[in-house]
C-alpha cells in the first residue's frame, strides 16, 4: 500500500501538467518525475511516511479491537 500511494502522489503533478499551461507545475513534474533529481529522495520519504501511517493504523485498530473484546468478557 505505501508504495502505491507514494507512486500515485509522484505521478499527480505530471498528470496535472498535461492538462494545464502552468510552467511551475511542468517544472515540478520534471523534477520529481522518474529521472529527476528529487525523485528518489521524495519517493523514499513518501514510502516511509505512508508505511509508518499504515502500520500505526493497523496496530491501533488491533489494540482497540482486543481491548473492546476483553471488556465484553
Amino acid at each position: 500500500m505505501p508504495l502505491i500511494f507514494a507512486s500515485s502522489l509522484l505521478a499527480l503533478p505530471s498528470a496535472l501538467a498535461r492538462y494545464t499551461d502552468i510552467t511551475l507545475l511542468d517544472d515540478v513534474s520534471k523534477a520529481i518525475g522518474p529521472g529527476g533529481l528529487a525523485y528518489v529522495p521524495i519517493n523514499i520519504a513518501l514510502i516511509a511516511f505512508f508505511n509508518y501511517s499504515y502500520t500505526f493504523l493497523q496496530v491501533r485498530v488491533c489494540v482497540c479491537v482486543c481491548v473492546c473484546w476483553l471488556c465484553v468478557i
